[in-house]
């Protein structure tokens, strides 16, 4: 492939992203350049409800911080409120490629390049795929949330595609670029710890599992759809591990919640 073909070919992709950044800041402007800070009520009450911990914490190592709190209910673990933990790839990749944008802004940024790189791996045009980011990243379902504090659920939701972005490309029998992309999606993904959407996650993940299943049987290659899927669920592991003892707390303090069982 020639220089100029090089060119072709990447060109559209620098352009989108160009788009993706100026829209961004035209957007939060007020945020950005005159700062201001969004009116996030669901934020201001975590302020709120984590200050004592974060004011004990402030001067502490990792190993040293309060696993308990007073200031909710009658008390409770810190660790569904506020607390630092062991995942500093995911977190510094979150923070280093947003762009030099600040929290929770880049959220938008991320949820562009997500949706824009699912369209791709649909083999949609990338002008088109532009479009399709900026329609589903600035949907009034996310600027709603994000202006109304739900900054974890928001972000959630801006990994989706790229979860799904890996899935397509391994059945699509680029398997390693999708495995890489798939643990890397659901990496960032499951850091944001809002459930509720991985659970909605998993649906989609199913039921577009079955209907890859019944192409692959189709053309008898249903060894093959199963060997791509013992990858693909190798990759979602090791994107689930990077999160694994905010998992594991959820999950023990579950048996002695009241929503448990429910």
């Amino acid at each position: 492939m020639n220089k100029k073909k090089i060119i072709q070919k990447v060109l559209p992709h620098i352009v989108a992203i160009l788009i993706f950044y100026v829209l961004t800041l035209i957007f939060f402007r007020e945020t950005i350049f005159n700062g201001k800070q969004l009116a996030q009520h669901d934020i201001q009450q975590y302020r709120n409800s984590a200050r004592e911990l974060n004011e004990f914490n402030a001067n502490k190592s990792l190993s040293e911080q309060s696993l308990w709190t007073n200031s909710m209910f009658s008390g409770m673990p810190s660790y569904l409120i506020s607390i630092k933990w062991y995942n500093d790839v995911v977190a510094a990749f979150y923070e280093y490629y947003g762009m030099g944008l600040s929290h929770p802004v880049r959220i938008f940024i991320f949820s562009l390049l997500s949706f824009y790189i699912l369209l791709l791996s649909f083999k949609v045009r990338p002008y088109i795929a532009l479009i399709g980011a900026i329609g589903f990243t600035f949907s009034s379902y996310n600027v709603i949330g994000l202006f109304g504090g739900h900054n974890s659920r928001i972000g959630a939701i801006a990994f989706v595609p790229l979860v799904l972005a890996g899935l397509h490309f391994a059945y699509q029998k680029r398997i390693w670029l999708g495995v890489v992309i798939t643990a890397a999606g659901m990496a960032l993904h499951i850091a944001f710890a809002h459930l509720q959407i991985t659970y909605y996650l998993l649906f989609i993940v199913l039921t577009y599992s079955i209907i890859e299943f019944f192409i692959f049987l189709s053309k008898k290659q249903v060894l093959l759809f199963f060997k791509i899927s013992i990858f693909l669920l190798i990759g979602a592991c090791i994107g689930l591990g990077t999160s694994a003892g905010k998992l594991f707390t959820i999950y023990e303090y579950n048996k002695y919640s009241i929503r448990g069982k429910a």
